[in-house]
């Protein structure tokens, strides 16, 4: 069966307007003037167009990768639209894979001092899925990761039998439920201690092994080896870091969680433990974790500690514009910072989340978070709304 792409009289009228001001790109760009013309509506066209026309023409500076971010996101969002109105299956039988992404915008305001700041946390995009029986693949780039763009996972998997992946490339080494969450999928406008203190640096180059077992008591288990040099660099190495994660459900909504890391991480000799307890039921969510990671330079060893516990409750509406209203608490603490007890806090965050009918992509979250200290103080006590939208 051939496909084909109709264009209304609008658009027929748009490729006129372009053709007959001489907006023609230079041969590198031939590839992206096709998917504009058959991925974009006309207005989109026109604008997208445009702006290659200028480049092309050096009546914009715009450095090489600049434009390639810029034709990315624009190719990315005419295939997110194209895929909500693709009726005949075309674009799922060429594009093997799910599109996914985040954006997370907030306002923070500082209780103490009367400070405030707009900031956009995550402009994530990314693709998995599978090719083929045997392979599969994912990859991830966040746009603005505080300010910044990373690249952040990107690797293939093989799976020789069900249940038995093996992943190579660049990812997050299986360690805390909460540390592996997507940003679309926290509870909380910000993360816990665990996640930016004990894991940080935890995202690598290496090998993944894991298996599921779906049976009466089922259970996940994770081996993995990697570099050790942090995240987008592949250096030499004869210290390589390694580990493992075990999950078990033995009833249904009760996960118990546990894992072990040791090796060289950023040229310090390092070894991580951690446990984890999990429980859902219908609405009701409680979580709990705890973390320890010992490191050893030249001079000393010194050990961090961070645990964090939160409770939560889904309330679910079937008239109105709200769908889903829960409100957290959670309680956290971190203590070890750089061999003293300068900075060890404790925290008391309380959030509400707002989910809506039609729009289940977005939320809106309010969150207070309450800084104790037991030496001197570091963070302060502030308050945080904050937008998200999923795909």
């Amino acid at each position: 069966m051939q496909h084909c792409f109709t264009l209304s009289n609008y658009q027929r009228h748009e490729l006129v307007y372009l053709r007959n001001r001489d907006v023609t790109l230079p041969n590198c760009h031939a590839g992206i003037k096709i998917a504009l013309i058959f991925l974009s509506g006309p207005m989109i066209l026109r604008i997208n167009m445009l702006f290659l026309y200028l480049h092309a023409k050096n009546r914009v500076k715009v450095k090489k990768t600049v434009l390639i971010i810029i034709g990315f996101f624009m190719w990315a969002f005419n295939v997110v639209a194209f895929a909500q109105t693709d009726t005949t299956g075309f674009l799922k039988r060429w594009l093997p894979g799910t599109i996914t992404g985040v954006i997370r915008a907030k306002y923070e305001q500082n209780t103490s001092n009367g400070k405030g700041r707009f900031d956009v946390r995550n402009a994530r995009f990314g693709m998995k899925g599978n090719v083929g029986k045997y392979f599969g693949y994912k990859f991830e780039i966040d746009f603005c990761d505080e300010g910044k763009i990373k690249m952040l996972d990107v690797y293939a998997d093989f799976i020789p039998v069900k249940n038995l992946t093996f992943s190579l490339g660049q990812m997050k080494a299986p360690f805390s439920t909460e540390y592996l969450l997507n940003p679309s999928k926290f509870e909380f406008a910000n993360r816990p201690f665990i996640d930016k203190r004990i894991c940080m640096d935890l995202r690598d180059i290496g090998l993944k092994i894991t298996y599921d077992y779906e049976g009466k008591i089922p259970f996940s288990v994770s081996g993995f080896i990697m570099n050790g040099t942090g995240v987008n660099n592949p250096e030499w190495t004869t210290r390589f870091a390694a580990g493992g994660r075990t999950l078990i459900t033995p009833f249904k909504g009760f996960t118990v969680q546990a894992q072990y890391l040791a090796g060289t991480i950023g040229n310090q000799k390092t070894e991580m433990q951690g446990y984890g307890i999990r429980y859902e039921y219908k609405g009701l969510i409680i979580n709990t974790e705890y973390a320890q990671k010992t490191i050893v330079d030249t001079a000393s060893a010194y050990t961090q500690n961070s645990m964090f516990a939160y409770l939560l409750y889904n309330f679910q509406f079937t008239k109105g514009m709200i769908k889903t209203l829960t409100p957290a608490l959670r309680y956290d603490f971190f203590s070890g910072n750089m061999k003293s007890r300068i900075y060890e806090p404790h925290r008391l965050a309380a959030g509400l989340t707002l989910g809506f009918h039609k729009l289940s992509f977005a939320n809106i979250r309010f969150n207070y978070e309450k800084y104790f200290y037991q030496v001197s103080k570091g963070r302060e006590d502030k308050f945080t709304v904050e937008f998200m939208v999923k795909f």
